[in-house]
């Protein structure tokens, strides 16, 4: 829709896919101007269509955060009341993002790395917590 809708004289978008392929994206808006290049038009709306259609697997924003996550650009965490994709749902993303070309299997190796580590952090940080005093008295032991 983003083309349609710069061909009736949009001046630009707000788009979840603009996270994921921003260059992309921005090239879309100005090619489908009235005027603009309708063949590179219809190609960057075919390239964009799957990414748009998996950024959508699940309730939006989690989607767009694992793709971030693993492009390698932010931490793979989502906060209440979001919760992370389901797995089949990771993984249909992350071929999609591969199949894009925006991420490499080495990125997605950093990718799970990282959330490995972050894991582990919380785990010890809920570990220490719930040995502390206070959370003890608050048990009642």
């Amino acid at each position: 829709l983003i083309g349609d809708f710069m061909a009736l004289g949009a001046v630009g978008v707000i788009g979840v896919v603009a996270n994921v392929a921003p260059r992309q994206t921005a090239e879309l808006c100005r090619v489908a101007r009235p005027g603009g290049d309708a063949v590179r038009c219809a190609e960057l709306t075919a390239f964009l269509a799957p990414l748009v259609r998996d950024l959508f697997i699940e309730t939006n924003p989690a989607p767009m955060k694992a793709a971030l996550a693993f492009m390698g650009l932010i931490e793979d965490d989502v906060r209440l009341p979001l919760v992370a994709l389901e797995p089949e749902s990771r993984e249909c993303l992350l071929a999609t993002l591969r199949e894009a070309g925006l991420v490499s299997s080495r990125r997605c190796s950093a990718s799970r790395r990282r959330r490995k580590r972050a894991n582990a952090r919380r785990n010890s940080a809920i570990r220490r917590a719930s040995t502390s005093p206070l959370s003890v008295g608050l048990r009642g032991e």
